[in-house]
């Protein structure tokens, strides 16, 4: 009875767990990037008009244009979001009843100061970079900040920020619409700290699961029924996957809030692959699967060593299920400031359609064969967030049906530009995209 009491109470809780992110999925997938990670300006984005971007007419009666200015103006003013224009010095030119409520700040007061009155202390940093990029007709689309309100108090905001042009198509300023999105960002933190807290309380069931299966084998509570073998073999290997789903989702939960830590460190990747090579080789030798490595001497990178062997384990468990016969190939080359791990098999292939599902959460893809595939759908998807963290990217390269497939993963090398820029955003004390 308590066996079956421990798993119920594990299914019932990972089941919820799992539902609840994939409620939220989408919304966390499409979660804009801080300022500092936007990088290519957003394509055929429509500024939105702020009254000072119009061209000047004078007024005349029954005149379409002029209607069609005062129209706009009173949309303007008259929305809920705070929609602020800016000179290219960054002054404020405009500020409509919505940034009055948002801020605090009368428009009387607002208009002719710098538009870092409401940028706190440690953010004011960033204002030149934003107009460096509006000079340059680059459109910034909603990225999420911090900003300050008269009283001192901080708002997390979602920021869309157009340069304005005049007649001449010369830009002349930038209007920036910002949108109060605190109470988005509480339910997010409330998501998130329901997924942690009901991960770690899962923790102790599954634990005392796999403690109690393992006293059966070990003959503590007796001399073990051979009908109970089977049986107890499933309840350990569905132990096992619920153990890394809850491991899977708890380092999701804190990736996205920032709180996964990462120990960054010089190493030799290769001694990385050899280490996971000798954990994986009984299950390429119960699926008759050759392992072969081709090593080249290359620079050591700078990653985390943990998380990098994570990331290597999750590619050959993924190549090693998908493979019937033939082998399994790792190979390290050198690109520019990156060492690429590239990971080939001789496996049944990924269908075109399902290539875009490949690092989704919850995703698995179908196998053409009769072989089983198991996994919890998290794999490729928290292997990519955490190769991004380190400055480098999982993808896949090739593949072709019942040809096999081949994945790359990559990081910076070390006292490279990518390695400091990692370590520089790992450290960043303060975080853009989260309100302090």
């Amino acid at each position: 009875m308590i066996y079956s009491f421990f798993i119920f109470f594990g299914i019932i809780f990972v089941i919820a767990l799992v539902v609840l992110i994939i409620i939220n999925s989408r919304k966390a997938e499409e979660r804009p990037e801080s300022i500092s990670k936007v990088r290519d300006p957003v394509k055929n984005y429509q500024p939105n008009f702020i009254e000072e971007s119009l061209p000047v007419e004078a007024p005349a009666m029954n005149n379409p244009r002029s209607e069609n200015k005062s129209f706009i103006a009173s949309i303007v003013d008259s929305a809920d979001d705070a929609i602020i224009g800016k000179s290219l010095d960054g002054r404020i030119t405009s500020w409509n009843r919505g940034a009055e409520k948002l801020y605090g700040y009368p428009a009387d007061q607002a208009i002719g100061q710098p538009v870092s009155i409401i940028f706190p202390p440690e953010l004011k940093d960033d204002l030149p970079k934003i107009l460096s990029r509006i000079k340059k007709g680059e459109h910034i689309k909603h990225y999420q900040t911090v900003r300050m309100d008269n009283t001192g108090r901080r708002i997390a905001v979602s920021i869309t920020i157009s340069p304005v042009t005049d007649e001449k198509g010369e830009i002349i300023g930038a209007t920036a619409i910002d949108r109060d999105i605190t109470q988005e960002m509480e339910l997010d933190r409330l998501k998130d700290e329901f997924i942690s807290l009901t991960s770690h309380a899962l923790r102790t069931p599954l634990s005392a699961i796999k403690g109690l299966i393992s006293m059966i084998y070990q003959g503590d509570y007796g001399p073990m029924n051979k009908n109970l073998e089977k049986p107890l073999s499933n309840i350990s290997i569905s132990t096992e996957r619920l153990i890394q789903l809850v491991n899977d989702l708890l380092n999701i939960s804190k990736i996205q809030t920032g709180k996964l830590e990462f120990v960054l460190t010089v190493f030799s990747v290769e001694k990385s692959i050899s280490k996971v090579f000798k954990l994986l080789e009984p299950l390429a030798k119960e699926s008759k699967i050759e392992l072969k490595l081709a090593a080249n001497k290359l620079p050591d990178v700078q990653a985390d060593i943990e998380k990098t062997e994570e990331i290597l384990n999750n590619l050959l468990s993924n190549a090693l299920k998908f493979t019937n016969k033939g082998s399994v190939e790792v190979s390290l080359q050198h690109n520019n400031d990156l060492i690429w791990v590239i990971v080939r098999d001789t496996g049944v292939g990924i269908a075109e359609k399902d290539r875009s599902k490949l690092f989704r959460r919850f995703v698995q893809i179908a196998n053409p064969t009769s072989k089983h595939i198991t996994g919890t759908g998290l794999g490729l998807y928290l292997s990519k967030m955490l190769a991004q963290k380190m400055g480098g990217d999982v993808w896949l390269a090739a593949s072709e049906l019942k040809k096999g497939s081949t994945f790359v993963f990559s990081l910076p090398s070390a006292g490279s530009k990518p390695a400091d820029e990692a370590k520089l955003n790992l450290v960043k004390k303060v975080n853009n995209s989260k309100l302090i």
